[in-house]
């Protein structure tokens, strides 16, 4: 992402909206505004398989792992703007499996059951989404 093309855009937006971009509680907006969106779109330049880098292997046991509460966050499609859920899976241990990017919430599950169920070779992963 060109970070100084985002925050002449995100500055140009505070002007059409009447904001002086120069005051002082603003000048720094643009800047934090580009960070935010490179962290939110960051799932569009992240592959799922590096993101669980090979911590899916065979293991003697009758024992199960359960990962909770793993941190999703993304934009809203329809408003651009930020939300956050948290993702359960069940039984396999990941850290990340969805990448951020945007989408809409009600799809969420689907987004989701894709690159999880490619990336640990299940046809039909179980996982559980909290709404935060």
């Amino acid at each position: 992402m060109d970070h100084k093309k985002v925050e002449g855009l995100i500055r140009e937006l505070l002007i059409e909206i009447g904001e002086d971009p120069d005051r002082e509680g603003l000048v720094q907006t643009p800047h934090r505004m580009a960070k935010a969106f490179d962290f939110l779109t960051s799932g569009y330049r992240a592959d799922s398989r590096s993101l669980i880098n090979g911590a899916i292997f065979t293991q003697e046991t009758n024992n199960m792992v359960i990962a909770r509460d793993i941190e999703i966050y993304s934009l809203c499609e329809h408003h651009m703007l930020p939300w956050a859920t948290a993702l359960s899976p069940q039984p396999s241990p990941l850290t990340e499996p969805r990448p951020r990017g945007s989408d809409k919430q009600e799809y969420t599950d689907m987004s989701l059951a894709a690159p999880l169920g490619s990336a640990i070779e299940e046809a039909n992963p179980q996982f559980t989404i909290h709404i935060l």
